[in-house]
């Protein structure tokens, strides 16, 4: 469930849900760079150094507020990422 507060940080302020940024879609605060996003780099094989590497303007705490975010929220990321999927050629 998304929060529905404008501007709304959680986990230290280390991430943001901001209906004005990806449609409220929990972000790391001050970056465009959603939680879903990053959880789905890690599945396609992206190491969290690799990420933090060529990302550049994140932290290592920041990622991982993300990591925790995703734990504790997970079925909120999860149904995000399948979200995201496109749709099987019919």
């Amino acid at each position: 469930m998304r929060n529905p507060t404008p501007g709304k940080r959680s986990l230290d302020n280390l991430i943001s849900h901001d209906p004005r940024v990806h449609g409220g879609s929990p972000v790391i605060a001050g970056t465009p760079f959603r939680v879903a996003d990053l959880v789905g780099c890690l599945r396609h094989g992206e190491s969290a150094a690799r990420m933090l590497e060529v990302l550049g303007s994140i932290t290592t705490r920041q990622f991982e507020a993300a990591m925790t975010y995703w734990r504790s929220h997970f079925r909120e990321i999860e149904a995000e990422i399948k979200e995201d999927r496109p749709a099987a050629p019919s």
